[in-house]
């Protein structure tokens, strides 16, 4: 099984450019990837 590993930058979970983690996971999974997780 490939892992891929996305890096955003810019985004950031607190801030500006605020993108709340658990929604960005949900936009993941329903873009078709599987087992999205982000680090904490």
């Amino acid at each position: 099984m490939n892992r891929f590993v996305i890096l955003l930058r810019g985004v950031m979970p607190t801030g500006k450019n605020r993108v709340p983690m658990a929604l960005l996971r949900t936009a993941l999974t329903e873009a078709g990837l599987a087992d999205v997780q982000s680090y904490k």
